[in-house]
């Protein structure tokens, strides 16, 4: 599976009179503010199998050179061939016509979020997904388990605008009641897979989220107070080289192996520390080494 999606990292616009402002920040939409921040945003992938992911390229999106979908697409030739399907991952975002048809020309599937305006050529006549949905209310639907939820799904096989053939979902949770915003659709190319499938696969995506929030958290990816732009693409190498170290060594979630990295670390400093108070070492002679003093 390969996941791709982008997060910001919110740095200070600078003054007018700033000589060296950071390069490669502009303003980009917040999602969870709501509106436009000045920042940088990174064009992020991820790959791996179920479970188990490790990032594969973080690359900084600058309006002026090119798109996000361009950014994906690029990442995406990056990655040899395999023996085995693949999967990509997104949200609505890049479920787009063209990153679609580049996937397939791949010979990929593609499972990711729909808009619920995009438009289906239900029985040749196009139709917003979304109105599909609400002419579905009343018929059977079949109720879906993904994890500790339930989904009243309908499902639909045939063709988007565009020519595009494969599967839409539309999915209400079981808990809550009908309304046009409680509704979310996904679109797989591959029309081989259940609903119960396209779900779990899709929920997979949820691995490039908590890499984002990890970083974030425990390896200070918005932190950076570097300007230049070159400097912060090596920042963000060896960011990528510390998660996949902790993840690879420990065999373990990043979480867990980050806490037993630190457990370590402070085990042998412990460690060290008794020692030269074996062999009667001062404890100014101490500080001084550690840099304490």
């Amino acid at each position: 599976m390969v996941i791709i999606d982008d997060s910001i990292c919110p740095k200070t616009k600078p003054s007018s009179q700033a000589l060296e402002p950071t390069e490669g920040a502009s303003y980009h939409l917040d999602h969870k503010q709501g509106k436009p921040i000045y920042a940088h945003q990174w064009v992020t992938t991820m790959k791996g199998a179920r479970g188990s992911f490790l990032p594969f390229a973080m690359t900084p999106y600058v309006k002026e050179e090119y798109s996000k979908l361009d950014m994906a697409r690029d990442h995406m030739d990056q990655i040899p061939d395999g023996t085995r399907d693949v999967y990509l991952l997104t949200d609505s975002w890049y479920a787009a016509t063209s990153l679609m048809d580049h996937i397939q020309e791949r010979g990929w599937h593609f499972i990711g979020g729909l808009k619920s305006n995009r438009v289906l050529l239900n029985d040749r006549v196009p139709q917003p997904v979304r109105e599909w949905a609400q002419q579905k209310e009343d018929q059977t639907s079949c109720i879906v388990t993904v994890g500790d939820a339930s989904y009243y799904v309908h499902r639909y096989d045939g063709a988007l605008k565009g020519g595009l053939q494969g599967t839409v979902l539309a999915c209400q949770p079981t808990n809550t009641e009908p309304s046009e915003s409680s509704v979310r659709y996904f679109f797989s190319t591959d029309s081989s897979l259940t609903a119960q499938k396209i779900l779990l696969f899709y929920a997979e995506r949820w691995n490039i989220e908590t890499f984002f929030q990890e970083t974030k958290d425990k390896l200070y990816m918005g932190d950076y107070r570097l300007r230049s732009l070159f400097a912060i693409k090596r920042y963000m190498l060896v960011l990528q080289l510390a998660y996949t170290f902790i993840v690879q060594h420990y065999q373990q979630g990043f979480s867990t192996g980050y806490w037993r990295a630190n457990k370590e670390r402070r085990r042998s400093l412990l460690l060290y520390v008794y020692q030269k108070a074996q062999k009667g070492v001062s404890l100014q002679s101490l500080e001084k080494e550690l840099m304490i003093a």
